[in-house]
């Protein structure tokens, strides 16, 4: 069995667990994994980026329980019914609570794509069971997998190395660009609504080097708007010999998750209401990964193409 579905006990064989399944927003369109960065095509590009048809305005989660299982192919019961499902487009328990959790805090706010399908019955789920894990701790316990693209079936292990000896300087050739570092990490439940992302991946914070690093790229549909030269990139698009410094950027960012839960001790949550989503400003509980907000408050502006990039070819 896979092993990212540990933490939640999601591929016990012996007995029916509760788990979520990825499904579309529009059941007359046919799915698309919302971890699909659409490139090379460019009327999905346009969808995708010029009327945001992507993150939870493409795709939604769903509750399910799943059945004990055998092969690829997952059994999951819904509402009296039983199917069959691709394991990638099932969700451990907890990661889907991690999705609603940041779907609350973002409604309404500027930056963020809104998910019409967050109603009153997920609401009530997330009420019963918000505070079984949060963002930091669910991350570190998955710190050597990776949320990715279709090629890897949209999940990989990574090494948990910290050798960085194999990461040599490349060079900039053709539509590949050399990087200088990487300086931020966004969780695939928070890159999934977030405007300078959009997809279910987890998503890096890559500077580029020189000259690309005097390049304001905020304007750009995935630019950064508080680092300069700076895009925020799929995890996709990085060279697998890179995982030193995803990993790298995973525990700066459990880090830093860790020293706002320390600072929040204490701090009362605005608790989330049973019939409508709680206020745009509420205050995270302890030890809730607080959004950053990526993008100022301002009409969104006409996007590119997100841009395939590695740091060595």
């Amino acid at each position: 069995a896979p092993p990212w579905c540990g933490p939640d006990r999601l591929m016990a064989t012996r007995r029916s667990v509760q788990c979520w399944v990825w499904c579309p927003v529009d059941s007359s369109r046919d799915f698309v994994h919302p971890a699909d960065v659409p490139f090379g095509d460019t009327a999905a590009a346009k969808a995708a980026f010029l009327e945001r048809m992507r993150g939870p305005r493409l795709a939604r989660i769903s509750p399910a329980m799943m059945l004990p299982m055998t092969g690829d192919l997952k059994t999951i019961a819904q509402k009296g019914a039983t199917r069959q499902v691709p394991s990638w487009m099932v969700l451990p328990w907890s990661e889907g609570l991690l999705i609603l959790d940041e779907l609350e805090q973002v409604q309404g706010q500027l930056g963020h794509l809104q998910a019409g399908w967050y109603d009153d019955e997920l609401r009530g789920i997330l009420l019963k069971e918000q505070r079984r894990v949060t963002s930091a701790q669910y991350t570190e316990k998955r710190l050597n997998i990776a949320s990715t693209g279709p090629k890897s079936t949209y999940r990989r292990m990574t090494t948990t190395a910290n050798d960085k000896s194999d990461i040599v300087g490349g060079e900039s050739t053709g539509a590949i660009f050399k990087m200088r570092e990487i300086i931020g990490y966004m969780p695939p439940w928070e890159a999934f609504h977030d405007e300078k992302c959009g997809f279910y991946q987890d998503f890096y914070q890559v500077r580029w080097d020189h000259p690309f690093s005097e390049v304001d790229y905020a304007a750009v549909e995935n630019g950064s708007t508080d680092e300069k030269g700076a895009t925020w990139e799929p995890d996709e698009c990085l060279p697998d010999h890179m995982d030193p410094l995803r990993l790298e950027a995973k525990k700066n960012w459990v880090k830093a998750c860790q020293k706002v839960q320390e600072r929040n001790q204490g701090v009362k949550r605005k608790p989330v209401a049973a019939s409508q989503g709680a206020p745009a400003d509420a205050s995270p509980a302890p030890g809730d990964v607080v959004v950053k907000k990526e993008r100022p408050d301002e009409v969104p502006v006409p996007p590119a193409k997100m841009a395939k990039r590695g740091r060595d070819g």
